[in-house]
């Protein structure tokens, strides 16, 4: 087909509109139309052309801003929402499963153990520690806040328990002040020693995965701190009564104690905290409930040090120039992340904010000891003012060093915190470029506008509207709403474009749709082969996906009897067979939250604790088992089958991940894996036999017979045991 065709002239009879200048904009070439306006406006079309693009250009690039500050400020907004979830999720698990409830308990028994003890060396003991506190702890605490500190303001009101405690952890500790959390037996033979050996593991292992500075247990009736994860000094003392009484973790625990809601998670903003030697610390705490009764509760502590990373994430990828910045601010106007100029030249930062009074020679000496501008940073602006109230916006202002900026602002969804969210560019970077092109070409702007203004309206008119028609529907494209052809309209190259731009939208849907459902079948096989987790990794493209968990389960089953059965039957029988085994496995380890590593023959592998950190995944793994083997059961009694389950569960350390290259393969690999399969390999007659790990987390486990075997050790697991050992 020719070009010269129906779609460039009138149909018969239709009378062409706009006169001479709409025909011409039908039927002359863009070439045409383009040497028509250069002999018009000859040289100062050029210009013209030239202004034309700086005012483009400002008004281009103040939207460009816009939409950057924009979209900078909601995804920083939306990160910190999500880590605020996360502590609320992580602590609400924590708070409603066994460990924490079973460990509250037995700490809290063990202190009231100690506090009953007549101490024959009770006043070394006391000596030992005020050699710690006045040596090593209050030296730091007044290099932080440049003023003298009296040591009885830090240690007073300390119990005989609290002073065992304090000496044998930290004062005795031999490791540095700020590794003292790795200390596991302090080997004093006490109950509490013994309790600590046990759980101090697992829980110091959660605050490291879980991203929490420190993890507490407090007895609810005297708020005493019966564990610490860090082994601070506010461990072992009471927030009711003793030193560190009137602090934001204290307060945070009456408020949970009171409330007493099961499930609830509380939290509490920022403060300067005493036994963090001041640094900026929050808190979160939830209740912890036994039969209906509160036994304590379970408090974490964070630090800056995760929110910061999300703040600084955009300027450290060079995504905000030289000079912006994203930082959150605290209902009182005070930073709660770091300043991006104190980062990067912290000497430069104080000596700025001293020349203009923005900080007090205090607040000045406190972030240089802390290295931090949280709580110490006043920022007090029309933008702050505005996000504390729930606004959002952006606007142009002076910041907390004096400097002009544009600043994009709004709230961040949290109730307990109150934060607001900016993000600043520095107004003399970001107008600097148009300024100069403004400023030089005004005087010939003038004189030039006069001359073209009634030309280029009616000639920009014709030429610029097909195009942004075309453009506006690209972009509906682009954004995948609309897939309409491209509509056709001007000038005959135009027309021309749009049709082939038509055709390349239409082969671009067709495309589209096809990939789409090659994806969804892809996903829908990797999700059938591959935990979510991983399956969604492969699809994203990660094919090195490896993971070392310490803490875990693994069980693997036996279907005894299955190859006997399988001689009988012919091939499609079997098949159908082993579908409803699989199957009804699958759906027990899928309630159960153990996750399908693989099949081989009649034997069945599962792990627990993996993709959920769950801290009871062992007595989980042994419920699973038990809970297969009862429904295998069932399912061969109805369908008159000589068949059942036995089994082996190891708890320790696995590794998980993809291996092959053409092919691959999801499977764990390590010890406990290794020990599991010995086990099960031995077990047999419907057999659960668990190792001694296993044994030693099932809530009657002392109760378990030995399985008599020179080649493995390990126990007979009944049914019973695992009463009141796994929760969902």
């Amino acid at each position: 087909m020719s070009e010269n065709t129906e779609t460039d002239r009138p149909t018969t009879g239709e009378k062409p509109k706009g006169g001479r200048v709409g025909w011409l904009a039908r039927h002359t070439s863009v070439a045409t139309r383009l040497a028509i306006g250069i002999l018009v406006v000859s040289v100062v079309s050029l210009v013209g052309t030239l202004i034309v693009a700086v005012a483009g250009s400002g008004s281009d690039g103040e939207e460009l801003l816009q939409e950057g500050l924009n979209a900078s400020v909601g995804a920083r907004a939306a990160e910190i929402n999500a880590y605020l979830n996360h502590v609320t999720s992580a602590l609400e698990a924590m708070g409603t499963g066994p460990t924490a409830i079973e460990g509250v308990q037995q700490f809290s028994a063990a202190f009231d153990e100690l506090e009953a003890l007549t101490f024959d060396d009770l006043d070394a003991e006391r000596s030992e520690l005020a050699g710690f506190y006045l040596n090593e702890f209050v030296p730091i605490l007044e290099e932080v806040r440049g003023v003298p500190v009296d040591v009885l303001d830090v240690s007073s009101g300390l119990t005989p328990a609290a002073i065992y405690l304090q000496t044998a952890y930290i004062a005795r500790n031999p490791l540095e002040i700020d590794e003292k959390r790795l200390l596991t037996d302090a080997e004093d033979g006490s109950t509490w020693t013994e309790v600590h050996k046990k759980l101090h593991p697992i829980f110091r292992d959660a605050t490291d995965r879980l991203g929490f500075a420190d993890l507490y247990l407090i007895e609810p009736e005297s708020s005493t701190v019966v564990y610490s994860s860090d082994k601070r000094i506010d461990f072992g003392t009471s927030l009711e009564s003793g030193p560190h009484s009137g602090t934001a973790l204290a307060n945070l625990v009456r408020r949970v104690a009171s409330s007493a809601v099961p499930g609830s998670v509380a939290g509490i903003d920022f403060t300067t905290y005493t036994p963090a030697f001041d640094e900026p610390t929050a808190f979160a705490a939830t209740p912890l409930f036994s039969g209906g009764t509160l036994v304590g509760v379970l408090a974490t502590s964070l630090s800056d040090d995760a929110i910061n990373e999300i703040m600084t994430r955009d300027w450290r990828a060079g995504r905000l120039g030289e000079t912006g910045e994203v930082f959150l601010v605290g209902s009182d106007g005070r930073m709660r992340s770091d300043s991006r100029a104190f980062l990067e030249s912290p000497q430069a930062y104080l000596e700025r904010v001293e020349e203009i009074g923005a900080a007090t020679a205090e607040e000045q000496n406190q972030m240089a000891s802390l290295g931090t501008t949280v709580l110490f940073q006043d920022v007090d602006s029309r933008s702050v003012r505005a996000a504390l109230q729930g606004e959002s916006g952006i606007i142009a202002e002076t910041n907390y060093l004096g400097e002009e900026v544009y600043t994009a602002y709004r709230p961040v969804d949290s109730e307990a915190y109150g934060w607001a969210i900016l993000v600043q560019e520095d107004r003399v970077a970001v107008d600097a470029p148009v300024s100069e092109y403004v400023n030089g070409n005004l005087l010939l702007t003038t004189v030039i506008v006069v001359a073209l203004t009634f030309f280029a309206v009616a000639w920009a008119s014709s030429f610029v509207n097909p195009l942004r028609a075309m453009s506006a529907a690209l972009a509906r494209i682009r954004s995948g709403d609309d897939y309409t052809a491209v509509p056709s309209s001007g000038a005959r190259e135009f027309r021309v474009l749009a049709g082939h731009l038509s055709a390349m939208v239409d082969d671009l849907s067709s495309r589209k749709r096809a990939v789409a459902e090659a994806l969804s079948k892809k996903t829908s096989v990797l999700l059938a082969l591959l935990p979510p987790a991983v399956a969604d990794a492969v699809v994203g493209g990660d094919r090195q996906l490896v993971e070392t968990v310490p803490h875990a389960s693994v069980v693997v089953l036996v279907f005894d009897g299955l190859d006997e059965i399988f001689r009988t039957r012919d091939a499609a029988a079997n098949r159908d067979l082993m579908h409803s085994i699989i199957d009804m496995t699958d759906e027990i380890a899928n309630v159960a939250g153990l996750e399908r590593v693989k099949v081989m023959g009649d034997t069945y592998y599962a792990v627990c604790g993996v993709d959920t950190p769950y801290l009871d995944h062992a007595p989980r793994a042994a419920r699973f088992a038990f809970d297969v083997q009862s429904e295998i059961r069932r399912f061969a009694e109805e369908n008159a089958l000589d068949l059942d389950v036995s089994g082996g569960v190891d708890t320790g350390s696995v590794t998980v991940g993809l291996i092959g290259n053409a092919r691959l393969i999801y499977d764990l690999w390590g010890e406990t894996a290794e020990q599991a399969a010995k086990i099960a390999g031995l077990a047999g007659g419907g057999q659960i036999l668990v190792a001694s790990d296993v044994r030693d987390r099932l809530p009657n486990g002392d109760g378990l017979a030995p399985f008599e075997s020179e080649q493995v050790s390990a126990w007979v697991a009944r049914s019973s045991d695992l009463d009141g050992g796994s929760q969902a």
